[in-house]
């Protein structure tokens, strides 16, 4: 088959600092098996060498190279998309690296399964040119999958999807104000489209000092932005818990500070519940109370005490870790100074 018969797949390589690894990433496209490839490199401000060593390539392969001041990684990708013309549409970090095939397969199969908006395999991780991991997507899915997506149940590795590219025209493009554009837009497209998955390796994710999925407490912060939006959502809540019980976990690592705010957060509100059993305790019902647990030394009003304390203190630790506002603070305050003065008055 003559090489203008093959679906045009526009490739874009955004480029930042990566001079040491460029090249690898570029050869990996140039040299697939599939030919029909549109590649622009795109270098984004790079204060090293990299814009030398595109420049080289660039020269040599003959593919389209931007050189520009800063924008950002999503303001990059939105740049190569909208001068972009295949049929079909990649991204590959200038860090990573293509296996040879991979774009061949993803036509095959999008070209197959038209009902198909995207598709993704499997990717093996490499740290010097060593292979550490050959990793397959754990529960991988096809289909509709936006609720597997939005409850983490698996994770769609940036590197090896391939999209139709007129499906920005209906989603848009990626986030600008967003940490992890990747996953905002497979919930997107997830949304409204089927996601295929290849049971096949292909590509090969380098793991350094630098990787954007290392930088973990901004990733923790533009993922509960991501979620909220759609707050509408019948899994919303249940997927917000879930991840914060996925954040805890890895905050608990090394961010203690922040793991500590939930952990705080969520002792605070059993305490209240717990304080809040004890005020609707009779002096009847907590004489029988007392006697089952043997609490000699309790008091119904040291109990009533231990509310209030453990209710100003909920208010301080929501206000201070949650940012709550004044009114709903003074009101909680209030609250508390009410059912100060309607308990302690009787029983004083």
């Amino acid at each position: 088959m003559n090489k203008t018969d093959l679906p045009l797949v526009s490739l874009i390589i955004p480029c930042y600092n990566h001079e040491q690894y460029v090249t690898e990433a570029i050869t990996s496209v140039v040299n697939q098996s599939y030919q029909n490839i549109e590649l622009i490199v795109i270098d984004d401000g790079s204060k090293d060498n990299s814009v030398k060593v595109i420049e080289k390539l660039a020269d040599e392969y003959e593919f389209v190279f931007i050189h520009r001041k800063n924008k950002g990684l999503s303001a990059t990708l939105n740049e190569g998309i909208k001068i972009s013309k295949g049929k079909y549409f990649c991204a590959l970090a200038s860090d990573d690296i293509y296996i040879l095939d991979k774009i061949e397969k993803q036509v095959l199969f999008m070209e197959n399964n038209k009902e198909y908006g995207m598709c993704y395999g499997n990717m093996i991780q490499l740290d010097n040119k060593k292979i550490v991991n050959k990793t397959k997507v754990k529960n991988a899915k096809n289909g509709f999958v936006f609720d597997e997506l939005l409850m983490f149940n698996f994770v769609i590795p940036a590197l090896t999807v391939m999209l139709k590219k007129d499906i920005f025209n209906s989603i848009g493009f990626f986030d600008e104000k967003s940490f992890i554009e990747d996953y905002d837009m497979w919930l997107r497209i997830s949304d409204k489209y089927k996601i295929g998955y290849l049971n096949q390796y292909l590509g090969y994710y380098r793991i350094h000092e630098t990787n954007i999925s290392k930088q973990t407490l901004n990733m923790y912060k533009a993922q509960k932005i991501i979620i909220q939006k759609w707050s509408e959502c019948k899994n919303y809540h249940k997927a917000l818990k879930k991840w914060k019980m996925i954040w805890f976990n890895v905050l608990s690592l090394n961010h203690k500070k922040e793991a500590n705010k939930y952990f705080i957060h969520n002792s605070a509100v059993l305490a209240f519940f717990l304080s809040l059993f004890f005020i609707f305790l009779s002096e009847r019902k907590f004489r029988i109370f007392k006697s089952i647990f043997k609490l000699k030394y309790i008091s119904l009003i040291f109990l009533y005490t231990l509310f209030i304390v453990l209710v100003s203190l909920m208010i301080i630790i929501l206000h201070q870790t949650y940012d709550i506002t004044y009114t709903t603070k003074y009101i909680g305050y209030g609250a508390t100074l009410f059912i100060t003065i309607f308990i302690y008055v009787p029983l004083s």
